[in-house]
């Protein structure tokens, strides 16, 4: 009896330590992440607004949308960022019916790999629009 009890005690432990060991080993693996199947309907929205045919070197794009708190940031690529106030106006028009007490248009130069955005445009209700230059 004591032998048996010793061989499952074993089995036991063997069958433990593999589980953790392959836990462990799975734990480093890259998970996956599939790209998003679709686009988020406020980016979209705000990629229609753009110029159909726009000059040369005056095309942008919405990356990325964040609204949190009645305020909406918008990330945009630009070829010129020193369109970035008439760029700001064109984004936030559309949105002003959604209620947002601020607006943040970040533009950052297209094809650019810095660390900040080279210009903000802030809306409010009551100070309109500012813009701040961060890089040029």
């Amino acid at each position: 009896m004591g032998r048996l009890l010793a061989l499952f005690g074993g089995v036991a432990w063997l069958v433990a330590m593999g589980l953790i060991a392959v836990a462990v080993r799975s734990s480093g693996w890259p998970h996956l992440i599939p790209p998003l199947a679709t686009v988020p309907t406020l980016i979209r929205e705000l990629n229609a607004v753009r110029p159909s045919s726009p000059a040369d070197g005056e095309s942008w794009i919405v990356t990325r949308v964040t609204s949190a708190h009645h305020v909406l940031i918008v990330i945009v690529e630009a070829d010129r960022v020193g369109d970035a106030r008439a760029i700001g106006k064109t984004i936030v028009e559309p949105m002003l019916k959604r209620g947002y007490d601020e607006i943040l248009v970040y533009v950052w130069l297209a094809r650019g790999q810095k660390e900040f955005a080279d210009r903000r445009v802030q809306w409010t209700r009551a100070g309109g629009y500012k813009e701040l230059v961060i890089s040029d």
